[in-house]
């Protein structure tokens, strides 16, 4: 009878630690898609503040444009990278400032379908 008891113990605590062991892989594979969405979402920014550093960048009113090719590029590789991976980045003017507001935002989803994001912004006042 004891050992019974003691199966049916150790059976529950084994089930435990099946249900510990999915959720763990389950929040492993969200945190590397966000780590890959936020390292794209820097590797955009990073990428036009340095275009945006260029003699040049910025028109007299302050306006700055960005390469079509170049956001097509990033969408493309949002989709390559991340599961249903999107990538939308908006220049914004800035408010009684010359200058831009870069907004870069990163969309996936997981194996469930669930939908995330991440947005990161920056701003790049002209010279």
């Amino acid at each position: 009878m004891e050992v019974l008891v003691s199966l049916a113990i150790f059976s529950i605590g084994l089930v435990g630690v099946g249900a510990m062991v999915v959720t763990a892989q389950r929040g492993a594979a969200v945190d590397e898609m966000r780590t890959r969405a936020d390292l794209l979402a820097q590797s955009i920014l990073e990428e036009v503040i340095a275009a945006a550093r260029l003699p040049g960048a910025f028109t007299p009113a302050g306006a700055l444009q960005l390469d079509p090719a170049r956001v097509a590029a990033w969408q493309g590789e949002a989709a390559a990278v991340l599961p249903g991976g999107t990538a939308q980045v908006l220049l914004q003017p800035l408010p009684n400032v010359p200058g831009r507001s870069l907004t870069v935002t990163v969309g996936w989803q997981d194996t469930s379908g669930r939908q995330y994001q991440l947005v990161a912004s920056e701003r790049l006042a002209a010279p």
